[in-house]
């Protein structure tokens, strides 16, 4: 994308809220002032995404998250499209993602799946408690259970160069862990087999990697 387009989306963006400004101001209709702040920030996230698209540079990225989070939760604050209580859900998933894309851009770097795996898990977390669909004591296990599935997806994405072989065993902790903390808190007949059935497929699994390494070395 180059710098001239970069400025297209946000160009436009701010020529419509001017727009609403200046109608607005003429009274021929009413608009929520929180929209058009809302719209400002918006068309600040597009350019720094413009930016970070022609450049990428985290710094323009952490500047579109941030500028894009703010717009949103001030639109969601003025059109109460969806409840307020989801802002929190928006940011840390927003984090997520920022830090999500840092290890895909460069899969070296392991550290950044780290902190993503975690905040996605708090927004989940969030989200579970407001759709209250399950029961409070359940969401201890679900952030063990958050951080169990990012160790083991540490663990998969081992290389020659990455030795993460450290990773399964945090891993099957928290994964424990979260199987012990939801059989102590529910009555469910899942959670009587989840800690069981989790061990079986993790000792399978095993197996069939050290084959797989046995047949790719040889005898």
């Amino acid at each position: 994308m180059t710098e001239r387009s970069s400025r297209i989306v946000p160009g436009i963006m701010i020529m419509l809220a001017g727009t609403i400004l200046l109608l607005n101001n003429l009274d021929r209709f009413y608009v929520d002032p929180g929209l058009l702040v809302a719209l400002c920030f918006l068309a600040l996230a597009a350019f720094w995404l413009g930016r970070f698209l022609q450049k990428d540079s985290v710094r323009e990225l952490v500047l579109a998250a941030v500028a894009g989070f703010i717009g949103i939760t001030i639109l969601i604050d003025s059109t109460h499209v969806i409840p307020e209580d989801f802002i929190g859900v928006l940011l840390f998933w927003i984090m997520a993602s920022v830090f999500g894309y840092l290890f895909v851009r460069d899969q070296s770097r392991w550290w950044p799946l780290l902190p993503a795996g975690v905040t996605f898990t708090i927004g989940a977390m969030i989200l579970m408690e407001l759709i209250d669909v399950f029961p409070e004591e359940v969401l201890g296990s679900v952030f063990f259970f958050g951080l169990g599935l990012t160790f083991g997806t540490l663990y998969l994405l081992r290389t020659a160069q990455n030795s993460l072989d450290w990773a399964i065993f945090p891993a099957i902790s928290c994964l424990g862990l979260g199987a012990f903390i939801l059989m102590a808190c529910t009555d469910w007949w899942v959670s009587r087999l989840l800690l069981p059935v989790g061990l079986i497929v993790a000792g399978i699994c095993l197996i069939v990697r050290s084959r797989g390494n046995n047949l790719g070395t040889g005898p």
